[in-house]
């Protein structure tokens, strides 16, 4: 069941929207330190039952089980569903969460993280976004979210250019056509009660502030390729990712944290796990996002965000881990030519040769505001120079004297350093961690 090397790893792969929750880094910097609101010291007990909803997101050459209860890859029984190749019987992970945690202002440490669901840490649904009751939820609300909303891009296309064409056209193209019950139906607005009110990302045809594919609304796939490539928070535009999105949102506040014993944060987690279909490596690949949301008043301070993973790569007890710090990448990699003895979630070998994975920040958190755009150690032929020495901005030309305390502030792995751009940094891979059970 429980793998050989289990590992914290940033990022198969990856992204990060925040809303105020950034990870504190290095003490040693002042410039690295990150906060986060909070709630009071006071324990939650909405009494929420845990997420029972488990969906497969299996669109490529992988098979992968989302379960709505903040963690993924295994049956809930000790079998892992991470399958890759889909159909092989060959499994590559066991199981995967989200850790956060950090301290509020009275120092008392706020935590919510999950791994073989010993207990609980995270229920399904939003959180009340203001008002008396902000950060809480309701066990109506838990069990009305306990699901998961998987829709394709090719759904919603096919949905805008029948909308789009005349009613002639719709009766010679489109003569059985229905709207699908996930696009009529879709999360774009929060419940009553003090939720947000906008929730799943849609895109509004008329700009009317309101969901209704009667006028064209569907959810926000970018089909035009009209959003900005950065990852810039100024023209950060919530959308759906992929060729399958599958988006379900849960928090750590429905009921008391009974799998660390930590006091809850009151983060509400907008998540994606997503794919596309292709003919090169990314068909080999699942993404995921998450979109952390901090309903509640205080600050966290000294806050870490990770990726937890059992990564068992095929049979588990020959596993070896390790990190690329200039990539950003944790992997794992098979210690023998062979992988395992003959089971069947084993690899085998030595022709072809056991695999190995990668899991990647693609997009971390963004750093705190500095005022300044924050140059990269990589020089003018992609190399990382850690001695004391003049680096160019590549942008502007500018000659700034940096040392090696300068590859602390994130930029050998992070994002948008020396872009001309201030304030738009974001961490990558700060911190890769294993630990062997």
């Amino acid at each position: 069941m429980k793998t050989l090397s289990t590992i914290i790893l940033v990022g198969a792969a990856f992204l990060f929207l925040n809303n105020g929750l950034f990870a504190k880094q290095f003490k040693e910097s002042k410039s690295e330190k990150k906060s986060v609101k909070t709630n009071s010291s006071k324990s939650i007990n909405a009494g929420c039952a845990p997420g029972a909803t488990s969906t497969y997101l299996e669109l490529n050459n992988v098979r992968a089980l989302i379960h709505t209860g903040g963690d993924m890859w295994w049956d809930l029984q000790g079998i892992a569903k991470y399958e890759v190749p889909k159909n092989s019987g060959k499994t590559a992970l066991f199981a995967g969460s989200l850790w956060i945690g950090g301290t509020d202002v009275n120092g008392q440490l706020k935590l919510a993280a999950m791994m073989f669901r010993d207990g609980i840490d995270y229920w399904p649904g939003p959180l009340i976004a203001s008002g008396a009751s902000q950060a809480t939820v309701t066990p109506d609300i838990c069990a009305a979210y306990d699901r998961h909303f998987v829709v394709s891009k090719a759904e919603v296309a096919q949905f805008r250019t029948w909308y789009n064409s005349t009613p002639a056209q719709q009766a010679s193209n489109y003569p059985n056509y229905q709207i699908p019950n996930i696009i009529s139906n879709w999360p774009a607005h929060g419940p009553a009660g003090g939720y947000d009110a906008y929730l799943a990302p849609f895109f509004d045809n008329n700009n009317d502030g309101l969901y209704n594919p009667d006028d064209g609304d569907y959810p926000y796939f970018d089909l035009d390729n009209t959003l900005p490539c950065g990852t810039s928070r100024e023209n950060r535009v919530p959308h759906l990712y992929g060729d399958q999105s599958m988006w379900w949102v849960f928090n750590d506040a429905g009921n008391l944290h009974t799998e660390t014993n930590g006091e809850a944060i009151g983060l509400e987690i907008r998540a994606q796990a997503f794919a596309y279909a292709t003919n090169d490596e990314l068909n080999d690949m699942t993404f995921y996002n998450y979109n952390l949301i901090n309903r509640s008043t205080y600050t966290l301070n000294e806050t870490y965000v990770g990726i937890w993973t059992d990564a068992d790569l095929g049979y588990a007890s020959d596993d070896y881990v390790g990190c690329d710090v200039s990539r950003g990448l944790g992997y794992i990699y098979n210690g023998k030519s062979i992988d395992g003895n003959g089971q069947p979630e084993a690899y085998g070998g030595p022709t072809p040769p056991p695999p190995a994975l990668g899991i990647d920040f693609l997009e971390g958190p963004y750093q705190d505001n500095d005022g300044e755009d924050n140059l990269s150690s990589w020089d003018n032929n992609n190399i990382i120079n850690c001695t004391d020495g003049y680096r160019v901005n590549r942008t502007t030309g500018e000659k700034v004297l940096i040392g090696p305390g300068n590859i602390l502030n994130g930029n050998i792995n992070g994002l948008n350093f020396g872009d001309s751009i201030a304030d738009n940094e974001r961490w990558g891979m700060r911190r890769f961690i294993y630990y062997n059970n």
